[in-house]
Parts: structure tokens; sequence; C-alpha cells
């Protein structure tokens, strides 16, 4: 529909509105219900990655913020800016933490909107209600226990940083779908770079980019080469972790290198493969678990080891899991923001749980 331009200027003004109004909203609730966190002292490897680490001392030296993080220099520049203002006061580290998940809240808000102005979406009868589903499902992570740890662990603000960036090149690549799209696809390619030098979970994010032009665009069907294109630059991001896994450096922090002397692996001296696999079935379903029933939280599981798929429940696990992926791909065309969750929490996981680590 073609709107006259003064009307066209007081819709814009209207949607700016809203928008700062469940900012504002998003601003309140988060910091209510994690104020008790910002006096929070610091816990695990907050001491070796923060109080006692020498690297984050001067945050204009890039080189040895970059040695000593590998693949999470960003991370690591972050903690260096706190550390610049504050030294080791826990209470900007906090700050930093919950601002992030607010910000990251309000990307999701914006994301799922955008989902609805998707050809598959545009139509469908839930749309009518498009801004209250993503008002509530952005409620849902900014509040939601399980979101607990990430935030107000300091040095879980790899995850929080991570799904930051994650969430915004999703809705900057959304916003480059549509016409005029071509500043916001620097934008979303921006923060994929981003989001790889914060945590390797954002190896998964070519795969998400590449799920929802799938899911909700389906320009594949009808051009493929404009699609390949398109999510050509995100795949060739794809060697950026591996090749930063493999340089570790002598002076990388302990928290970040393993025996073998890279970041994030371990052998079968330290954990098996076959009963990482095994065991990680069982955790995967503890998420889901979690997810709907958010009680018996802690912040260090101490989860049993499965060798055996007849054990500790592991079968049960696998056939949960699988149902719910089938249901999802069974799904895809008359629930296709249902399924597009459920392969996002899969794809998500992946790399935690298929890449071995000496926790599960």
């Amino acid at each position: 529909m073609s709107y006259p331009k003064f009307l066209k200027i007081n819709l814009d003004f209207k949607e700016t509105i809203f928008n700062a109004f469940y900012f504002l909203i998003f601003a309140s609730v988060g910091f209510l219900i994690y104020s008790n966190a910002l006096r929070a002292g610091f816990q695990f490897d907050d001491y070796a990655g923060i109080v006692d680490d020498p690297f984050i001392r001067n945050v204009f030296s890039f080189r040895t913020i970059w040695n000593a993080f590998n693949t999470r220099f960003l991370l690591g520049l972050s903690f260096a800016v706190n550390h610049a203002i504050g030294r080791t006061d826990p209470f900007g580290y906090h700050l930093f933490n919950v601002i992030l998940h607010i910000f990251s809240t309000f990307f999701l808000y914006g994301f799922v909107r955008l989902i609805f102005e998707t050809p598959v979406m545009k139509g469908k009868i839930i749309s009518k209600n498009e801004r209250l589903v993503a008002f509530f499902a952005a409620l849902i992570f900014l509040t939601h226990p399980i979101q607990t740890q990430a935030v107000t662990y300091i040095w879980q603000r790899s995850a929080s940083m991570a799904t930051f960036f994650y969430i915004a090149t999703l809705f900057f690549y959304a916003k480059s779908r549509q016409p005029k799209g071509l500043i916001w696809s620097i934008g979303s390619l921006l923060a994929c770079v981003a989001a790889m030098f914060t945590k390797e979970i954002a190896i998964t994010l070519p795969f998400a980019i590449a799920l929802y032009e799938f899911v909700f665009i389906q320009d594949w069907k009808s051009d493929k080469k404009k699609v390949i294109l398109i999510l050509l630059p995100f795949f060739l991001m794809l060697p950026i972790i591996p090749l930063m896994l493999t340089r570790s450096h002598e002076v990388t922090l302990e928290v970040m290198r393993t025996e073998s002397g890279m970041t994030r692996f371990v052998g079968e001296g330290v954990m098996r493969r076959g009963w990482y696999l095994l065991t990680e079935l069982n955790v995967v379903r503890t998420y889901f678990r979690l997810f709907f029933f958010p009680v018996r939280q802690n912040l260090d599981y101490d989860y049993p080891i499965a060798k055996t798929l007849s054990e500790q429940g592991t079968f049960f696990s696998l056939i949960f899991l699988a149902l719910i992926f089938l249901s999802a791909g069974f799904m895809v065309k008359k629930f296709p923001m249902i399924s597009f969750g459920v392969f996002w929490i899969f794809l998500t996981f992946s790399v935690e749980s298929l890449v071995v680590q000496s926790d599960v």
C-alpha cells in the first residue's frame, strides 16, 4: 500500500514511540530482576580471567589482549574496558552484562517483528498480533531464569556477547532482505565477524542465516544463484574460528587453553569422544526441561558420564530429541516460527555438544 508522505512520517513516528516504549519496559524489567546481582562478587574463572589477569591491564594493548584471549578477543577487550574504568570492582562488570542482555532483548524483539514481514509469514493469522508476539517473546528471553548464569557470572559474558552479536547479525540480515537493504548487509557482516571473535558458537551463524532464508524467504526456490551470492560472504567466514583455535599463543590465558596447547579442545585422554557425545544427549534433554521447568538450577552441574546408550536414560534422551527434531521438520510449512526456533536450538547447541571438552 502506498501512503501519502505526511501519513508515512506519522506512521514512522508512531513506530518510534512504540519502540522507545518497549525498550523502556525491557530496560526497567531487566534492571529490576538483575539488580541484586550488581553487587555480586567474582566467581570461579573470574579470578584467572579478570582479577589476576595481567593482560587486561592496558585497554590499548590490543596485541596483548589478542594473544591472551585468542578466539575471544572482543571478550578480553570488554574486560579491559571494565578494568580501565573500575579496576577490580565487580559492579562495573555486572552492569555491563545486564546492559548487554537488555540490548540483546531489544534486538530479539526487532528480529521477531521482521520475521512477520517475510513472504512466508505475511497473511498468517498470527501476524495480526505480531507486535505483541515479538514483545512477549523478547520478554521471556529477558526474564527466563535459564539466562541467569550468562548474565550474572561475569566470565560467562562470552555467551552474552556472542548472543548479542548473533541476534544482531540476524536482525541486520533480515533488514537487508528488504528493499534498500545494502547498508544493513554491511552491518550484518560486521556483526557476524564480531560474533566470531567473541565465542566459538558463532561458527553456526552462517547456517542460522541460511535457515532463516530457507524457512522464511524461500528465494532459493526461484533464484538459487541470488541466494548463494547473498549467503557466500557469511560462509567464507567459517575458517576464522578454526584458524584462531589452532594458533594458540604461549601467553593464551590458562582458562582458554588445554593440555594439547590448543584452545577449547581436549584429547581422548581427558574425555572420550563417544562418552562425551552420549552424555550430551542427556545434557541437551536437560536444556529443554529447564526451558519449560526452570527448577533445581545451579552454577556447576555435576553430570554423570554416560558410557553406553542404555544407561542414565540416554536412550530415552536420544528418542526424545529425535522426536522434537523430526516434529519440527514436519511442522515447517504449517508452523514455520516454531520449526525455526527448534532448529535454532539444535544448531546453537551443536558446537558445545559435538566438540569434546573437559566438562560436559
